[in-house]
């Protein structure tokens, strides 16, 4: 299983900045950028369930025109849509919102042909007294795992192990 890098389609003047705090403040940058980001969650994930997971460090869209030859025996990639945190706050409490949107592919780059695609969101909202960076970070990652999870749990029937070990 090749893991490709996502086609960032988002329009922000820089990509790895995902937060915007109170409308104005810029905060959570990552490391890497968000395509890097995801294409590593995506490859953990799929370890975690006892596949041997590559990356490929080139980006695809998740056409058919543009799947990389040689890129494996399936490779998944695709497009970020939406991903982002958006936190506003007041005096009594801070209000966290966080938003995944992905248009997942999965295909055979042996046959050149698309085996499953399909768009998942994911969004999800917490609500605190004071504002934490952590509580931040946490909302997102945890938002990311989900959209990997779900992901992948549509695309089990295609892959080569049993469908109980992708569930574990």
């Amino acid at each position: 299983m090749t893991v490709a890098l996502f086609n960032d389609k988002r329009v922000v003047m820089d990509k790895r900045f995902l937060g915007k705090r109170d409308n104005e403040i810029n905060f959570i940058s990552l490391p890497a950028a968000p395509a890097e980001t995801i294409a590593v969650a995506f490859q953990k994930y799929l370890e975690s369930r006892g596949y041997s997971a590559n990356r490929l460090e080139e980006v695809w869209d998740g056409t058919n025109k543009s799947i990389i030859p040689g890129a494996g025996e399936m490779v998944i990639g695709g497009t970020i849509e939406d991903f982002a945190i958006t936190v506003n706050s007041d005096l009594v409490q801070t209000e966290y919102a966080c938003k995944v949107k992905l248009f997942v592919v999965l295909a055979d780059p042996s046959k050149q042909a698309i085996k499953h695609q399909e768009t998942i969101e994911v969004t999800s909202s917490l609500t605190t007294v004071p504002f934490s960076l952590d509580q931040a970070q946490q909302l997102m990652n945890n938002v990311l795992a989900e959209v990997v999870e779900k992901s992948l749990a549509d695309i089990k029937s295609h892959l080569s192990l049993p469908t109980e070990q992708l569930s574990r």
